[in-house]
């Protein structure tokens, strides 16, 4: 099945995908990924809404990932490490490790709605929320 390259041998791949392709499989599977994901984003565009709503964020139209502002005087780094210290099951992306520049936005983090359902979003930021809290 693995090519000596590490990658799937595309004549087995192309077995696989032909019949999706063919069938419409491939089109509805899209179509019903696309209502999950907008489930999820919507639930945690809710939760950070209810639960963060000094942070604010856009509702993003494509894509996996919410970028959210805390208030300029939090640091979001400071604050994941909390978070993961004291919830060992809360995490984000410090907004400035997306920046070429050292200080970048320190109080911005992403997040991303893709892999959770809407219940465990909600209960994330219930507990991010809880963090910020005791911060």
């Amino acid at each position: 099945m693995l090519a000596s390259g590490g990658g799937a041998n595309h004549f087995v791949m192309t077995a696989v995908l032909l019949p999706a392709l063919l069938s419409g499989g491939l089109q509805q599977h899209v179509v019903q990924l696309q209502s999950v994901l907008r489930r999820r984003r919507d639930a945690m565009a809710r939760a950070l809404r209810t639960f963060l709503p000094q942070c604010s964020f856009q509702v993003p139209q494509g894509g996996y990932f919410i970028w959210v502002s805390l208030p300029v005087h939090m640091d979001a780094e400071t604050i994941r490490a909390e978070a993961m210290e004291m919830t060992k099951a809360v995490g984000f992306t410090p907004g400035k490790w997306f920046s070429p520049f050292s200080a970048g936005k320190p109080h911005c983090f992403r997040v991303c709605f893709a892999f959770y359902d809407e219940k465990v979003l909600e209960e994330g930021f219930k507990r991010l929320a809880s963090v910020l809290q005791r911060g």
